[in-house]
């Protein structure tokens, strides 16, 4: 999502309104999604995200919320105790949720 909302690449679609042309953070973008080390690779995100905030190219207007009901006695849904995959629509990631008969 990083590389596709700020990567100059991206600059001339639809999907980066800001024409974000930053060749030091290009760089950095993809750096990171070369990184196989998934802890390094997360860690290089998180500090992408962080200079992203600090230039602040985008007024972010709203945050999603999402509310939703489960059976906790037989799902055992990783989302739910926080551990979410840092994208949004993965809460709903079936791989991850598994259930038990009752």
């Amino acid at each position: 999502m990083i590389k596709v909302r700020y990567h100059s690449d991206a600059a001339p679609t639809w999907s980066q309104n800001e024409w974000l042309l930053d060749p030091e953070l290009d760089a950095k973008i993809d750096d990171a999604l070369l990184t196989v080390d998934e802890d390094e690779r997360y860690a290089k995100y998180r500090d992408l995200q962080d200079e992203i905030v600090e230039l602040c190219p985008t007024i972010f207007l709203y945050d999603q919320v999402q509310k939703h009901g489960y059976q906790s006695a037989y799902v055992d849904w990783p989302a739910a105790r926080g551990e979410v995959i840092p994208v949004m629509g993965y809460t709903m990631f079936a791989p991850v949720i598994s259930v038990t008969g009752p």
